[in-house]
């Protein structure tokens, strides 16, 4: 990851991913929350979201990890409650960036 983008990493929001749906109510499961370092950006943005619509992104996340983001993982930021599971945030949509070597190394999660 770029030096100065890492440097800029100074927020921390919870990520969740889906472990399993519920066999008896479908419902899906999800881990307990995850501190991330990261970059959060209150910044209004047209995006196609993850069902090739276009909609409005007022939220954006930059993060670095050595797991890309998937469209079932959920969000919280800085100074919301983690453990609030009716607060948090699906992302919209994700770019998830790669290195030169073909290794995933950022993530854009917008909001």
């Amino acid at each position: 990851m770029d030096y100065q983008l890492q440097q800029q990493l100074k927020q921390t929001v919870y990520m969740s991913s889906m472990n399993y749906p519920d066999p008896q109510t479908g419902e899906d499961r999800y881990n307990l929350p995850t501190a991330i370092l990261a970059r959060v950006v209150g910044k209004i943005r047209k995006i196609t979201n993850k069902n090739g619509l276009e909609t409005v992104s007022n939220q954006q996340i930059v993060l670095v990890g050595p797991v890309a983001i998937d469209a079932s993982d959920i969000f919280w930021l800085p100074g919301e409650d983690h453990l609030n599971w009716s607060i948090a945030h699906h992302p919209q949509a994700i770019s998830n960036n790669v290195d030169e070597f073909g290794y995933h190394d950022w993530s854009e999660v917008f909001l």
